[in-house]
């Protein structure tokens, strides 16, 4: 959460695959993360294998194991 907070910035989305709906920083991804993270024992970020950068915009293809609570 707190790499969230440091490094997105202030007008950063979050959007879901499938998804067309974003969710902003201002508060509404950072909590809907918590949300998500506090139903699982733990949550494990493998390798970044791609990503695309153009100016200003990234996006980046997260890879995650979860293990439920």
């Amino acid at each position: 959460m707190e790499a969230l907070q440091e490094f997105y910035a202030d007008d950063a989305t979050m959007r879901e695959n499938g998804n067309h709906a974003a969710r902003r920083t201002e508060g509404a991804f950072v909590e809907h993360e918590r949300g998500v993270m506090a139903g699982y024992k733990e949550i494990r970020t493998l390798p970044v294998k791609s990503w695309l950068v153009d100016g200003d915009q990234v996006v980046i293809r997260w890879m995650f194991e979860f293990t439920r609570a």
